[in-house]
């Protein structure tokens, strides 16, 4: 059996995880806005990694300080899964698009798709602003 030394707590190994994940968001949002879309779901993905993470070491954490850094994670992630959804969006009325009345189709898919692709653009300034946020977010590990 192996001694564990006192100075040892369970937060250590939580703390090299969780910095390690926040690193690895924060790198992926580098310059945010040149991304593509399917950049923007690596963003995404990583930001949901980190997240569920701290959901689940957190308790070993001080509540206040994580729960504010939950904060500044839980409006990008809302926004980022908003843009995954056009862009799967996208990709089903594509395919539509190859079906039996295909000009029908065309038209309400690209209805549908302005009206997604406006909403996009009219959310980008926030979407930047929450990742801005989430960059110097207070770490609390």
């Amino acid at each position: 059996m192996v001694a564990i030394s006192a100075h040892f707590t369970a937060s250590e190994p939580s703390r090299d995880l969780i910095a390690s994940l926040y690193r690895k968001a924060r790198a992926a949002a580098d310059h945010f806005d040149e991304l593509s879309l399917r950049q923007r779901q690596e963003v995404r993905i990583r930001i949901k990694k980190l997240r569920y993470t701290i959901d689940v070491l957190g308790l070993l954490f001080a509540k206040d300080e994580v729960a504010k850094f939950v904060q500044r994670l839980k409006p990008l992630q809302d926004d980022l899964g908003h843009a995954n959804d056009v862009s799967v969006a996208n990709e089903l009325l594509a395919d539509l698009r190859v079906s039996e009345n295909p000009a029908v189709i065309g038209r309400a898919a690209g209805g549908v798709l302005g009206w997604h692709d406006r909403g996009l653009a009219d959310h980008e300034r926030k979407i930047l602003k929450h990742v801005r946020r989430f960059r110097h977010a207070r770490l609390f590990w």
